[in-house]
């Protein structure tokens, strides 16, 4: 909200809360009404959502957030615009996706909301990877698993990071996954985080298998198997274990374990397509390799089912089997089925599956040199890509090996170390607790005087004001008085005299305002009714004061100094606007907690001249009194009309 807004609404609602109060109980608030409105809409794009009408949604997404914006919520306003992230981001291309994500960035970082900032940050991952535009989805992606450790958000840590590894095995950044997901685990809990915990050791199994370290990845399948508690997961493990198994040529041992899976009833339920034709197809190769007659069938079965969802990934999978099946068998098929995995690749950009699939064409292929040509130079291309990744991943890249190794000596080494350990920590706990004693001594000793030399300052001047005030109206004032009488009681023979009559009048009546202003202050129980006269006194005809809730502040709370510093504060204010605002309209807000009372002052007047970037006169020594007593001031004020003044004192 801007400044002038927010000065206009304050005054507003001060002027009319009372009659809001009263007409809420009989009629629903219009803040009632527009929440009513936002929900209606948000729910309805949601069901456009799920009927896939992104442009309907998208239209009433709109609606809501031009809505949102004329009441300025942005609590309201920054959960809508997620929302439509989230619709733009099912379609193409993914610009307007980015744009909202920074704008909502700029939003979260000003407002500096580090769980929104995180979850900004995943987002803006996501929409990289599915944009094809990998090296922004990583620094996205780790920058969010940072913040959520900085947040202490054990599972988003965890969630995040098996987004980072996913898309850190893709890129062939074995290191960087390992390391990833091993980190990621330190902060589940395998009973309470049973599915993800299962993902990151399942993952950590898959960049093994990748490195070529079977007997690793049969190591951390087993681990996630042996703590799998849903069928569906034991499936899904079971089969990339038959994975492993085929890499390693032990077409049996692949072939039974999938056949333990491959008749499961869960695998028949349309939701799990995905899984059941990995299944099939991964079956139907190994049947191939065993010489079964009926494995083309399968392997057909599973290439239609992967059709269904037309994912070029598993595509890729089943066109590799199928042209390795034919080409056990010299079928001219193998060339065909390769160059499907071959243009498939193409669409997602996997260099390894395209090498891969070129290995078949080449091997299948009448005329393999092209092919092999192409071969030479993809090769080549991937392997200085990969250096170029390992360098610009470099700042988080560590040897996860060396890590294990110092871990296991710091086990071994620890029983030795205990007692030492144990007598250094006991140690530093006692020089701890003394050098906290002596630094709080110390701490304690410097508030002390500190304050007392305050309270002296204070004293001082509140008594220098009084002196003054006091030889003003004995010495001054009186002076003036005298002198006005006996001019009065001569016969006025002169204009000039007249005159000379009406200046002192107002002379005497000035000596008497600055009398009483720095004279004495009632700071006992009659401090508010005195504070409520003086700022009375400066209504009139020319500018309207509304004073509120200023009986219910516990002044009792307040020592003398910090109350004779609020009475001087907001008479300063009270001068500073009938001297120079020209404001016709004057609040003052009076608001406690338990710790803290603050004033809020505000006008419609001229506000501050924003060239001005010191404060002088007045207003210096509302700040310089402010700050004596612990609190803050704050000035908000607008090129166009209208003064907020926030005072802020510790109770």
């Amino acid at each position: 909200m801007t400044t002038p807004k927010a000065i206009y609404f304050f005054i507003l609602i001060i002027i009319l809360g009372t009659v809001s109060c009263n007409n809420q109980k009989d009629h629903p608030s219009e803040n009632d009404t527009f929440l009513n409105q936002i929900d209606s809409l948000y729910d309805s794009v949601e069901r456009l959502k799920e009927k896939k009408l992104i442009d309907m949604a998208l239209s009433k997404n709109n609606t809501a957030l031009q809505l949102a914006k004329s009441k300025n919520v942005p609590e309201i306003y920054q959960n809508l615009l997620r929302q439509r992230i989230v619709l733009l981001g099912r379609k193409r291309p993914l610009d307007s996706t980015f744009h909202y994500s920074d704008i909502l960035l700029n939003d979260y970082t000003r407002a500096k909301d580090t769980a929104n900032i995180a979850y900004i940050k995943y987002l803006k991952g996501f929409y990289f990877k599915k944009d094809n535009q990998i090296d922004s989805a990583i620094g996205n992606y780790y920058q969010a698993v940072q913040l959520y450790k900085h947040l202490n958000d054990s599972l988003n840590v965890a969630k995040r990071s098996l987004d980072l590894v996913k898309i850190l095995n893709d890129k062939a950044n074995y290191q960087v996954a390992e390391k990833t997901a091993i980190d990621g685990l330190k902060y589940l809990n395998k009973k309470t985080a049973n599915k993800l915990y299962i993902n990151l050791k399942n993952h950590l199994a898959i960049i093994s298998k990748n490195k070529g370290q079977y007997k690793e990845a049969l190591y951390w399948y087993n681990r996630a198997l042996s703590i799998a508690k849903d069928s569906l997961s034991v499936i899904s493990i079971k089969n990339n274990m038959a994975v492993v198994y085929l890499k390693q040529e032990h077409f049996t041992k692949a072939f039974n374990t999938l056949s333990s899976i491959v008749y499961d009833t869960l695998l028949r339920n349309p939701k799990n397509i995905t899984l059941n034709a990995r299944v099939i197809d991964n079956w139907a190769f190994a049947k191939s390799k065993l010489g079964h007659i009926d494995a083309e069938k399968y392997l057909l079965e599973a290439l239609e089912l992967r059709k269904q969802k037309n994912v070029p990934e598993n595509l890729n999978a089943s066109y590799i089997h199928l042209a390795e099946h034919y080409a056990d068998k010299n079928n001219r098929m193998a060339f065909k089925m390769a160059q499907k995995a071959y243009e498939t690749a193409k669409t997602y950009q996997n260099v390894d599956d395209q090498l891969l699939a070129l290995s078949m064409i080449i091997a299948t292929s009448e005329t393999p040199r092209q092919y092999a040509l192409k071969y030479h130079r993809l090769s080549d291309s991937l392997h200085k890509a990969r250096e170029q990744a390992n360098i610009s991943y470099a700042k988080i890249i560590y040897d996860t090996e060396r890590n294990r190794n110092e871990n296991a000596l710091l086990k071994s080494n620890a029983q030795l170390n205990a007692l030492e350990i144990s007598k250094v920590k006991t140690r530093n706990i006692a020089l701890g607790l003394i050098l906290i004693i002596v630094i709080g001594a110390v701490i304690w000793r410097y508030h002390l005087i500190k304050n007392k030399h305050q309270r002296e300052k204070e004293l001082a001047t509140y008594e220098t004001e009084r002196l003054i005030s006091k030889r003003v109206h004995d010495e001054v004032a009186n002076d003036v008085f005298h002198t006005l009488t006996s001019l009065q009681n001569e016969p006025k023979v002169s204009p000039v005299l007249e005159q000379l009559e009406n200046q002192l009048d107002k002379l005497y009546h000035k000596t008497r305002d600055i009398s009483k202003e720095y004279g004495d202050i009632d700071t006992g129980t009659n401090f508010a009714v005195g504070l409520k006269d003086m700022l009375a006194s400066y209504h009139s005809e020319h500018a309207n004061v509304i004073i509120r809730n200023i009986d219910t502040i516990p002044w009792r709370r307040l020592n003398h100094s910090k109350k004779v510093a609020i009475y001087r504060c907001v008479q300063e204010l009270m001068v500073n606007m009938k001297k120079h605002s020209q404001a016709t309209l004057v609040a003052l807000m009076f608001e406690s907690d338990p710790n803290l009372l603050t004033v809020k002052y505000s006008d419609n007047g001229i506000g501050l001249d924003p060239s001005i970037t010191s404060r002088a006169g007045g207003l210096k020594n509302v700040e310089n009194r402010i700050e004596a007593a612990n609190g803050t001031v704050t000035f908000a004020n607008s090129p166009t009309q209208g003064l907020v003044i926030i005072i802020e004192i510790p109770i």
